[in-house]
């Protein structure tokens, strides 16, 4: 089973990929980034962001992402979503 920090490495990864996707500047990533308000995606991206991160990860986040999220939210959020046996790869 992989250790959550490895999982939270793998989501933060995907985010930075998301975000040049974007154009987001990458360099303002950090735990208390705001998605929205630091990152700059709107709420299309957002949209976007969301399901590329549900079909990664395996994990439902309908309801959960808004717009004054921060990148530890969302980590937290995809983590708490994850079951023990899909962290196998």
């Amino acid at each position: 089973m992989m250790p959550p920090h490895d999982l939270r490495e793998d989501v933060l990864d995907e985010v930075r990929q998301l975000l040049r996707e974007f154009r987001a500047d990458e360099t303002l990533l950090h735990a208390q980034a705001r998605l929205v308000a630091d990152l700059g995606l709107d709420s299309l991206e957002l949209a976007s962001a969301v399901i590329s991160l549900e079909d990664r990860f395996a994990v439902d986040l309908v309801g959960v992402v808004d717009e004054d999220m921060t990148v530890a939210d969302l980590l937290d959020a995809i983590s708490s979503r994850r079951a023990p046996a899909d962290v196998d790869g």
